[in-house]
């Protein structure tokens, strides 16, 4: 077998997507609902499960939007502290302990594993980043149109 061909992809690679971005999901709709809403019901709610077990300490600060992405439109969800990032990630991914990760993770897009949201894709934000990335979303959106 020859190197090229060893190397080479089972599927044809288009050079370019027909179309960017993509189409959203069909998850974002139902993420869509969580705008206008109180956050932490409505990750209980999509959850499927009672969150009594994950306090946040700042809930009113729990927020829920959206980012235009070149997949497509994801939610963005933001907890006020690292203690509530840390529980929301653990929500998501339908777990009951807390992850020990490094100070420095502050930010994931990640695939929920909790069961009712399995394969969702979220942004889940550290209050520290937040304000950057909203400028480079918004410099996104600027540029797309």
């Amino acid at each position: 077998m020859k190197a090229d061909t060893y190397l080479s992809h089972c599927y044809a690679i288009p050079e370019t997507p027909s179309v960017l971005p993509l189409a959203d999901e069909a998850f974002a709709s139902v993420w869509k609902e969580s705008e206008g809403v109180a956050a932490r019901e409505f990750l209980a709610e999509i959850v499927g499960r009672d969150i009594a077990s994950f306090p946040l300490r700042q809930e009113e600060t729990l927020r829920i939007f959206f980012a235009k992405t070149l997949g497509g439109r994801l939610p963005v969800i933001v907890p006020g502290n690292r203690d509530d990032f840390l529980r929301v990630e653990a929500l998501l991914n339908g777990r009951e302990d807390l992850a020990d990760f490094p100070v420095t993770v502050n930010a994931f897009t990640m695939q929920a594993r909790a069961k009712n949201i399995r394969n969702h894709r979220v942004i889940l934000l550290g209050r520290r980043l937040t304000a950057m990335f909203r400028q480079i979303c918004l410099a996104l959106m600027k540029k797309s149109g």
